[in-house]
């Protein structure tokens, strides 16, 4: 008899002893969810670890005051978890589970905390913006054919200038008969003299495209090539064929400063693979069809048609250019807007966001501005200056 109640003793005490254990593993695993969850917040947002305000519901601290206290008091847990266990059931629908499925349940770094939204402020009614995310008259909004005649307009400009640079290498001989030079030197600067000038051209007529359009520069820079190439077939001595290819190297290297600009505001990133690919072959197929189309030109008449045959090219994509190439920048197109809508409702206010902190500044000073940062870019940064140097290497140095 005494054993038996000895027996039935036993099994009492360690059934209340494992009833207790079980209450001490929820309270501890109720009580570590949160502060791991904060423990992985603290790298996304600092203030989360310190500041309880910006934590969502389940990460306040009250409810692990709670937790602690029943941590403490074992037997009152257990009573509680026994007599009424309805009541523990909303630490269940707060607390943050340790694990789930197998992975630690981390903060969302890129979500972060929630946060109140403030009041936003009203938009201000004179400011001129696009209509929408779909406004067709965004550049990036334009019909593929659009965007495909711009891009085809762009890259013959940059076809013709390389390709007239290169296209007297076979005629320098019969070139310095004519004009009375006998120097290997003058008549090869003659030929490299279209190159110098694409050194020069580009930092201020890249700069010029972001005041006052891509279409005018392009436009403008090319029809001054076409004259000066013109001029080249009518040169009479060293001197004058010179400056006019000199002149004609200006106005050509306008396509390759302004070209990239170009398609950067008719395509997005995620389209403009093949009209970039289309326009950087035009640059590289000029200098290798020149020479074979000037000695063709060469060997059949007077060197002079090379210039002749090249300006009537350029003729022909400069009428085209006329029809097929519209402005793309966005700062002038929406300054037109904004001006029409002044002449339209007669309010002097309207502005573009480009025009918001710039509106009392002179045209001195905004072509002074964009006129020094190709040379501060030049002379302060190493990218660009290895760029330089390397394409220095391509022209100069490299047969």
């Amino acid at each position: 008899m005494t054993s038996i109640i000895s027996r039935a003793s036993t099994e009492s005490l360690q059934s209340r002893f494992r009833s207790i254990s079980r209450s001490r593993t929820r309270s501890r695993s109720r009580t570590r969810a949160p502060s791991l969850s904060r423990a992985y917040s603290s790298h996304a947002d600092d203030s989360g670890l310190y500041h309880n305000d910006h934590l969502p519901p389940t990460f306040t601290s009250a409810p692990v005051a709670k937790q602690s206290e029943k941590e403490t008091s074992p037997s009152t847990s257990h009573d509680h978890d026994d007599d009424n266990p309805a009541e523990t059931e909303p630490y269940e629908s707060d607390e943050v589970d340790e694990i789930h499925d197998g992975i630690a349940n981390e903060h969302d770094v890129e979500k972060s905390h929630p946060v109140a939204k403030s009041s936003s402020t009203p938009p201000d009614p004179n400011l001129v913006t696009w209509d929408g995310p779909d406004d067709p008259s965004n550049p990036k909004n334009w019909s593929m054919k659009r965007k495909w005649a711009a891009t085809v307009i762009v890259s013959a400009f940059t076809f013709i200038s390389p390709l007239s640079s290169s296209m007297v290498a076979p005629a320098l001989d019969a070139m310095g008969a004519d004009l009375g030079v006998s120097s290997t030197f003058t008549k090869q600067l003659m030929l490299s003299i279209f190159v110098l000038a694409y050194a020069v051209g580009p930092l201020f007529l890249a700069p010029l495209s972001e005041i006052y359009g891509r279409v005018p520069i392009i436009q403008l820079a090319n029809l001054f090539y076409l004259v000066f190439n013109l001029a080249c077939g009518f040169a009479q001595n060293g001197g004058e064929m010179l400056a006019f290819r000199f002149l004609a190297g200006l106005g050509g290297s306008a396509p390759l400063g302004v070209g990239g600009g170009v398609l950067g505001d008719v395509w997005r990133a995620d389209q403009r693979g093949r009209a970039v690919s289309a326009y950087s072959l035009a640059p590289l197929l000029g200098p290798a069809v020149g020479p074979i189309a000037g000695g063709f030109v060469t060997e059949k008449t007077t060197w002079r048609w090379i210039f002749w045959a090249s300006t009537i090219f350029d003729a022909l994509i400069q009428v085209l250019g006329i029809f097929l190439l519209q402005e793309t920048w966005a700062p002038v197109l929406l300054a037109r807007k904004a001006k029409r809508l002044r002449q339209e409702t007669g309010n002097q206010d309207l502005y573009t966001e480009f025009q918001r902190d710039n509106r009392d500044i002179t045209l001195f000073k905004k072509l002074r501005t964009a006129l020094a940062r190709p040379i501060i870019l030049l002379s302060t940064q190493p990218i660009v200056q290895f760029l330089g140097l390397y394409m220095m290497y391509l022209y100069g140095v490299s047969p």
